[in-house]
C-alpha cells in the first residue's frame, strides 16, 4: 500500500526538477557572461530576470521563501553578475538540500 506522504513526494519531485533545471538555464548564462567577462546583453539579461521572477513564484508555491533568488534578482538589476552567480549557486545548493530532506529528489 502506498502511503499519503509518497504520494505527495511524487507529486513533487516534478516541480523541484523543474525549480532546478530552470535554475541551471539561467545559471549558466550568468556563468557565461562572467567567464567572457563581457557585459551580458540587455535581451539575456532580461530573459534571466524573468526566469528568475518566474522561478521565485514557483519556490513559493512549494513554501520555500527565494530570498538567495531574490537576491539574485537585486544584483542582476545592478549589472553585478558575480554576486548573482554567487547567490544562484548558493540557491541551487539550498534548494537540492531541501528537496532531497522533502524526499523529493
Amino acid at each position: 500500500m502506498v502511503t499519503v506522504v509518497e504520494d505527495a513526494r511524487f507529486e513533487q519531485e516534478p516541480i523541484a526538477v523543474e525549480i532546478l533545471s530552470r535554475l541551471d538555464e539561467v545559471l549558466r548564462e550568468i556563468s557565461f557572461s562572467v567567464r567572457m567577462r563581457e557585459p551580458m546583453p540587455f535581451e539575456i539579461m532580461h530573459w534571466c530576470y524573468q526566469q528568475l521572477k518566474a522561478l521565485a513564484d514557483k519556490i513559493l508555491s512549494v513554501n520555500i521563501i527565494p530570498l538567495d533568488i531574490e537576491k539574485a534578482m537585486d544584483a542582476l538589476e545592478r549589472s553585478n553578475l558575480k554576486d548573482a552567480q554567487k547567490f544562484l549557486e548558493k540557491a541551487k545548493a539550498d534548494l537540492i538540500s531541501i528537496f532531497q530532506r522533502r524526499g523529493w529528489i
